[in-house]
């Protein structure tokens, strides 16, 4: 799930959401789990909660495999 969190984020920004100076600093960004978008990129509430929910750095808040289809930026339920 993260990587997938990894893969839209880049995919909407253009870069990833996780960066560093070097492999060691890079791990220790991605341990914290702090990540931001820029501000001329717009977002849509449900995008930046899938992302969210993949995103998670303690595993086990992270989203499921099972729960992809039925979130609502996924599945269109709930968005008008």
């Amino acid at each position: 799930m993260w990587s997938l969190g990894t893969i839209v984020y880049e995919l909407l920004v253009g870069f990833p959401p996780f960066t560093g100076l070097d492999k060691k600093s890079l791990a220790k960004n991605i341990k914290k789990g702090i990540y931001k978008f820029p501000k001329h990129i717009q977002i849509s509430m449900g995008c930046l909660d899938f992302i969210n929910k993949c995103l998670m750095s303690d595993p086990s808040k992270r989203m499921h495999h099972e729960d992809i289809l039925d979130h609502p930026w996924i599945s269109g339920k709930g968005t008008r």
